[in-house]
């Protein structure tokens, strides 16, 4: 990919809302963080 394509993807989401909406709900329902790892790591940690 691109710079250019990238912005091209980056003006879609801003000038498509519904698109924007689509992928908005589905990544909210995404466990994007570390949270998880670091509570298994504590677990160890403290066992």
């Amino acid at each position: 990919m691109n710079p250019e394509a990238i912005a091209d993807a980056m003006v879609s989401l801003i000038e498509n809302k519904e698109m924007a909406a689509f992928f908005t709900a589905n990544l909210s329902n995404e466990k994007l963080g570390t949270e998880e790892e670091i509570n298994k790591l504590y677990q160890l940690i403290h066992s």
